[in-house]
């Protein structure tokens, strides 16, 4: 069987980032490399400093992503395969290494005809993946290209799945809502 979840930002237990820096407002994460739009790292700050500190931070809103520390993000090599990582400049906090991270794994997977979905809005209420299509263990699909990453299981051993690394490592900051459910 193969299991698709959407990632989720725990922001009401754990810090987020932002930023003021205009221009990364301006910056559509939609596949496309980052590198040569991300300017210098943007000033980011934590707007709820009393929260705990997570692994994995939610980042401004305008962005799919999410954002690690370096070492995190090398410790998994998967992260590294399917996307970029930018440095970030963190105002007012203990780690200077955390890094945005960007996914570039796009995956026109969606059947559009059985899944329950508002085109005009991108609004998807029932989820039905073409499961001969998906590829790799983290992946965005067209329609949420620049709100949304999911992660897919029952495609590698679970010893390289993105949900179980970050599970077994007890990484927080995210959490897993499953979407669909399907055979390979």
């Amino acid at each position: 069987m193969i299991t698709v979840y959407k990632i989720c930002n725990d922001v009401d237990r754990y810090q987020s980032l932002r930023t003021d820096d205009s221009w990364v407002r301006k910056i559509k994460d939609d596949g496309r490399p980052l590198k040569r739009l991300w300017k210098a790292p943007p000033k980011t700050y934590a707007p709820n400093p009393k929260l705990n500190v997570p692994d994995f931070w939610a980042f401004d809103p305008l962005l799919s992503g999410f954002v690690v520390s370096l070492a995190l993000y090398e410790s998994i090599p998967l992260l590294g395969k399917l996307g970029e990582a930018l440095p970030l400049d963190v105002v007012d906090h203990e780690s200077d290494d955390l890094v945005y991270y960007s996914l570039k794994n796009i995956v026109d997977c969606l059947d559009k005809e059985k899944s329950k979905w508002d085109p005009e809005i991108n609004w998807i209420d029932k989820f039905v993946f073409k499961a001969r299509l998906l590829k790799g263990p983290l992946f965005k699909i067209p329609q949420h290209i620049t709100s949304e990453m999911y992660v897919v299981e029952g495609l590698l051993p679970p010893e390289k799945e993105f949900r179980a690394i970050v599970e077994s490592r007890h990484l927080t900051g995210i959490d897993f809502k499953k979407v669909w459910r399907g055979k390979k």
